[in-house]
């Protein structure tokens, strides 16, 4: 009975792993793969999960495993087998589609039931979309950037526009109010300049008159 409930657990736990979308896999302290979920074996590999277990990385896809990738991998393996602490870092890889995906892996320490560490348990999660999201959303945004920029740009000229436009109508005031006066002078002109003559004429007379009055006397 206790063989047959622990089966049904195996299979209840190896059903729920299937089922998952997100890659799952566990290595052991060298690197092997030990098991995984349809997921991990199809999305990475293209191949069946018969064909992981006591291979590592570089042994299933040398596409896969890019001398940068193996670098990181190892680095962050060597890092929770040295502190046991979870690890969760980004990584591209090329996949069983021949395309590029960005992934966050989360590995963290397998403990048998001593406490002792056995190997590493990772979880996959595919972030290429949320990237390309994130990316166009960028994109739009610089580009709202950019035409808010313009809308500033073609603020201040509307107003520096506006502004001219009032010293304009300002200077022509001032234009009118200078012409008036000056108007009422230069077309009074005329009619000053005959009566500066007729006071010439008069002054004159006036001398005319003066000199004939001393002439008259001396006689």
């Amino acid at each position: 009975n206790v063989e047959h409930e622990l089966a049904n657990n195996l299979s209840f736990l190896c059903t729920l792993l299937n089922s998952l979308p997100n890659p799952i896999f566990q290595k052991d302290l060298q690197g092997r793969y030990e098991r995984c979920n349809d997921a991990f074996s199809e999305i990475l590999f293209g191949r069946a999960q018969s064909g992981i277990p006591g291979k590592s990385t570089a042994e299933l896809e040398k596409s896969f495993s890019t001398t940068k990738l193996l670098t990181i991998n190892k680095k962050h393996d060597m890092e929770l087998i040295k502190t046991l602490k979870p690890q969760k870092y980004e990584v591209e890889m090329k996949c069983a589609d021949k395309l590029t995906h960005d992934f966050i892996i989360t590995k963290v320490p397998y403990l048998d039931a001593d406490g002792e560490l056995k190997g590493i348990i990772g979880i996959m999660s595919d972030v290429t979309e949320l990237k390309d999201t994130e990316k166009a959303l960028k994109e739009q945004n610089q580009k709202l950037e950019e035409l808010n920029e313009q809308l500033q740009a073609n603020h201040q000229q509307l107003v520096q526009s506006e502004k001219m436009a009032s010293i304009g109508q300002l200077a022509a005031g001032v234009a009118h109010e200078i012409n008036n006066p000056v108007g009422f002078v230069m077309s009074n002109i005329t009619t000053l300049s005959e009566y500066i003559d007729y006071f010439k004429e008069l002054i004159n007379a006036y001398g005319d008159l003066e000199a004939h009055v001393v002439k008259d006397d001396m006689t």
